[in-house]
């Protein structure tokens, strides 16, 4: 049976009865075109136009109010002002009305009027379970039934039904930009939505019931509200990635950071958190429609792939593979690596002059001779380690034996088969014969790459969550006021979080806690300030006790007070934080740390909780992580680092009724082993009021 959201996005959007309330015969208007649109979609449902001031309406008798029509009306689009508004959603909410879209602005996205009168429209919404597109949206498209609730010209010339459904907040977007770039593709829609201001619809349902519809086969999100892309991630968190969704976010401006404090804060507003969390859940992103449409069609109908995508590639050009092999090495894409019994197989396939490695130049025996290559893109599909094979074309007169033999080679090929056109064909027919197969074609190497690069980024995390949370140990006294830096290392040490040796100390006991600890050691003011290193309280690297007691009669004079001291560790430097994201919830930020983290900005971003492995991966796509994880110039610790990750991930959901945020820069890694070495704990009522 299907869930409670699939069966109340159902009624929204597959309705057997419409009315249009605001009606109008004029065409110039948008009320005017409304009925006649869905007319001429060939909708099979009833149809009921409403205005009391006129009779008829595009041929059809106008009733004066929905109360009027005297039969079951499941869907109700409502081209009124905004005052008039609210009357008429109440009236189909005692109706029984299953569904309503509300064309109307003026709302949230206008003032404080405006949120008011939203808020009235959810408040009815939920009471009487009434979902609703809009408000300040252009309608709606289903396709599968016929049914055009919109006046989209570019809808109008491309009715028939595919398996793409578009979800949109914004209609321009939507019903003419993408709408057009759709029809150009070999792809169409199922359905395509406009949520407008998406007050009255939850992403997740949506999603949702695109899922079990079995028309669609692939999803196209454009969102503006981080919150509606953060619905979209529970509920594929929830239920599983069962089809291929990307995702296009408007809008990266808008910040997060107003739930985080220090370093922590002027990283989270970031787009890249978004997109991070998004790719985490397997969501291919992308930066604009163009990328979205090539996505779209290299994702085909599976879901998001896991992992690198090895690429197998083949022309009869060399200067073509050249070209792209250029493009790979500015993106995240890699060839191949072939077995020695490929390259033997296609040393046997192709002439001595062929270059067999890859990428594989084929010469113009590939094209003179169509069942070569042919043979050599099920060669390389049968290679372990190629996931995509990759033809790219130049011009040619007459590509179509061509097209059929790549056509006959992708359907007995493991891998996934697509065609970079570069150049064209002047029969005509050819691209139509490998799209109409299924085979995506990408116009340039650089649009396949991007393409290419966002799917293989878009990698579901790790599902299992077992002891995702740690026991919370608190020493004597915490929580009680803010806390000091030694307070955040005794916090961290006690609950399994790595950190340096370390001692409390005043002026006169700074040589004991240094030649206790052993030396070189670090000397800080102990204090619950950050960055308290630009003002001189920190000094670093002193090898005896005469250097500390000189230290510390310099930060006496200018400071007093209490004193940190810990072991100096050499060492790269990470940054880690944990806090609470006000849509996507507990995050962990990871990354190049030290007193730039700001201006590098080279951080990567995980949803909590997560296991080794998601951190891992997340680790690897900074360039801390890839400079530990290869071991360049003797650097060691990519274990240690992933380990402490981890457990500070551990400890910040154990205590999230106590602390808003943990942020760790840096964690000192290095000689195999990471240790925190300056923390920023932020306990709850002191500085955001969310938990973790």
């Amino acid at each position: 049976m299907p869930s409670a959201a699939v069966q109340r996005i159902e009624r929204l959007l597959r309705p057997r009865s419409v009315a249009v309330v605001g009606a109008s015969g004029d065409t110039n208007k948008l009320a005017g075109r409304i009925v006649p649109a869905i007319r001429q979609g060939g909708f099979a449902g009833k149809l009921f136009p409403i205005n009391p001031r006129r009779s008829e309406v595009a041929g059809l008798p106008c009733f004066p109010s929905l109360s009027a029509v005297g039969e079951q009306i499941d869907h109700c689009i409502v081209i009124l002002p905004r005052d008039q508004v609210q009357e008429v959603v109440e009236e189909c909410a005692r109706l029984g009305v299953q569904g309503v879209s509300i064309f109307a602005s003026g709302y949230a996205e206008a003032g404080e009027d405006g949120v008011r009168a939203q808020q009235q429209l959810v408040e009815l919404s939920r009471s009487a379970d009434l979902p609703f597109l809009g408000p300040n949206c252009m309608g709606f498209v289903n396709l599968v039934d016929g049914l055009t609730a919109t006046t989209s010209s570019v809808i109008a010339r491309n009715q028939e039904a595919g398996d793409l459904a578009l979800i949109s907040q914004s209609g321009g977007l939507a019903f003419g930009t993408i709408a057009y770039a759709v029809a150009e593709s070999p792809m169409a829609f199922s359905y395509a939505l406009n949520t407008g201001n998406s007050a009255g619809v939850d992403f997740g349902d949506l999603v949702e019931f695109l899922y079990a519809d079995e028309h669609t086969r692939r999803i196209l999100i454009v969102a503006e509200s981080n919150a509606h892309v953060a619905q979209v991630v529970r509920r594929v968190d929830e239920i599983g990635l069962q089809k291929p969704i990307v995702l296009l976010k408007l809008g990266r401006g808008e910040s997060g950071a107003a739930a985080a404090r220090g370093h922590t804060g002027s990283l989270a507003g970031d787009y890249e958190l978004v997109r991070d969390c998004a790719e985490g859940a397997g969501i291919v992103c992308v930066d604009d429609v163009a990328d979205a449409i090539n996505a779209l069609q290299v994702v085909g109908s599976a879901p998001a792939r896991e992992g690198r995508l090895g690429l197998g590639v083949v022309s009869i050009s060399g200067g073509n593979l050249t070209l792209f092999a250029d493009v790979l090495s500015s993106s995240e894409l890699e060839f191949a690596t072939l077995q020695a019994s490929t390259v033997d197989t296609l040393r046997e396939l192709l002439p001595g002059s062929a270059s067999v490695t890859n990428p594989v130049d084929a010469t113009f025996l590939g094209f003179d001779r169509p069942e070569v290559l042919g043979r050599v893109v099920e060669t390389l599909g049968n290679d372990p380690d190629c996931k995509i094979v990759v033809v790219i074309t130049t011009t040619a007169e007459d590509l179509r034996p061509a097209a059929r033999a790549v056509v006959d080679a992708a359907a007995s090929s493991p891998a996934q088969v697509a065609v970079v056109w570069n150049g064209g064909s002047y029969d005509g027919a050819a691209e139509g014969i490998l799209t109409s197969a299924g085979i995506p074609v990408v116009r340039g190497s650089a649009a396949f790459a991007r393409a290419a690069a966002a799917v293989q980024r878009a990698t579901p995390r790790t599902r299992d969550t077992t002891g995702a949370a740690g026991t919370l140990v608190t020493p004597a006294g915490f929580g009680t006021a803010e806390l000091r830096e030694s307070d955040s290392l005794e916090f961290l040490d006690v609950n399994g979080v790595p950190v340096v040796p370390w001692r409390r100390a005043t002026g006169d006991t700074l040589v004991a806690a240094a030649e206790e600890i052993g030396f070189p050691v670090v000397i800080k003011v102990d204090t619950a300030q950050t960055r308290i290193s630009d003002q001189g309280g920190v000094v670093l690297d002193l090898r005896n006790a005469a250097e500390v007691e000189k230290a510390g009669a310099e930060l006496e004079e200018k400071f007093g007070g209490d004193y940190l001291v810990a072991r100096f560790a050499g060492g790269a430097e990470m940054f880690a934080s944990a806090f609470q994201h006000p849509d996507f919830g507990p995050v962990l930020a990871v990354g190049t740390g030290g007193r730039l983290v700001e201006s590098i900005k080279d951080v990567t971003y995980v949803r909590l909780p997560a296991q080794p492995q998601d951190i891992a991966a997340a680790l690897r796509r900074t360039l801390i992580g890839k400079v530990l994880d290869e071991g360049a110039r003797g650097m060691s610790g990519f274990d240690s680092a992933v380990g402490a990750v981890h457990a500070l991930g551990r400890l910040a959901l154990a205590a999230r009724d106590v602390v808003t945020q943990i942020e760790i820069n840096p964690f000192i890694v290095g000689d195999g082993r990471a240790v925190a070495v300056d923390a920023s704990i932020h306990l709850k009522g002191t500085g955001p009021e969310e938990a973790l």
